[in-house]
């Protein structure tokens, strides 16, 4: 694993994706006989389980993760769902994309 947990999460989603897409794929298909769907489905449902609980477990982490913050400091919750800080952070995320697509 050459990559930071928390960014894996991306790469989790993806393959998800592209799951979802193979099975729709195998089901769909009437050139496939019903032992080559049944071995592959087999194989792509543990696949799915496998990136769906690596999503949960990063969620759960997060999750944990701003609980315990907000245990240390009193009111972390209430600053971070301020309205104030929302629009702020929209604002900047707006300007950071736009920079970032204007230089390519």
């Amino acid at each position: 694993m050459n990559y930071f947990f928390f960014f894996k999460i991306n790469y989790c989603f993806l393959g998800l994706q592209k799951l979802i897409k193979e099975i729709f794929k195998i089901v769909l298909s009437k050139n496939f006989s019903d032992d080559y769907k049944e071995k592959h489905l087999r194989k792509y449902s543990y696949e799915t389980f496998k990136y769906s609980l690596q999503i949960i477990t990063f969620i759960i982490v997060f999750l944990a993760m701003l609980y315990f913050i907000d245990y240390l400091k009193n009111g972390f919750m209430e600053s971070i769902f301020n309205l104030k800080i929302i629009l702020i952070t929209i604002i900047i995320s707006i300007f950071y994309i736009k920079i970032r697509f204007y230089k390519k």
